[in-house]
């Protein structure tokens, strides 16, 4: 292991805890936060050691700090660099943290990519989940709605709830029983179609509405 990617991984554990503990209970930015607040310097040094690692909780801590301009144009050139050279899971956080530095919706083209792959589920369900950040178009909306077509049960479910967001509810479609129940039947497809023509004509009108 290369002396910057050694640096980070403790680095990581100090500020987050350990990789279970980030799993189970979710990263402490506020620590991280506090950590800036003492030395920013040190702080984007060694994010950019874990950014060179591929490691997602590094882009992911860029959304939680108050990067100065010289700072979110430096972060824009190394994560745009590292697209595609790293795992699906990396290359979203990176489009997703790339999207809120720049504010430009032309970065979600490369989620739908993930999102109408054929790759790994968790992928597009995390694809489908990235794609709430950017704002509704006829396009994102066509693309969330044949993700609620997908073979797995929570990739439709996570579509249909960014397609909820698209038509301004922030709920889960579970407290929508109706369209729940078409959701989760696993035997069932025309239900799924059902349920995806209903939710993409309800983003599309509050779309227009905008």
């Amino acid at each position: 292991m290369l002396r910057g990617a050694q640096e980070w991984v403790g680095y990581r554990r100090d500020a987050f805890g350990d990789t279970l503990a980030v799993w189970s209970e979710g990263p402490d930015f506020d620590a991280l936060l506090a950590r800036w607040t003492a030395d920013a310097a040190l702080v984007e040094s060694m994010l950019l050691q874990g950014i060179a690692a591929r490691d997602p909780l590094a882009a992911e801590a860029l959304l939680h700090l108050p990067l100065t301009g010289r700072g979110r144009a430096g972060f824009e050139t190394v994560l745009t660099a590292c697209l595609g050279t790293a795992t699906i899971g990396f290359h979203l956080k990176a489009l997703e943290v790339l999207h809120a530095l720049t504010s430009d919706e032309g970065w979600s083209a490369e989620v739908v990519r993930v999102l109408e792959g054929a790759g790994f589920w968790g992928d597009r369900m995390e694809a489908a989940r990235v794609l709430g950040a950017f704002r509704p178009t006829a396009g994102l909306i066509q693309s969330l709605s044949q993700a609620i077509v997908d073979p797995d049960y929570l990739v439709r479910r996570q579509a249909a709830n960014t397609l909820l967001m698209f038509s301004g509810r922030d709920s889960d479609v579970g407290a929508l029983p109706l369209l729940y129940d078409r959701l989760r039947s696993g035997t069932r497809p025309q239900d799924w179609s059902a349920a995806s023509r209903e939710l993409a004509a309800r983003a599309q009108d509050y779309a227009a509405s905008l």
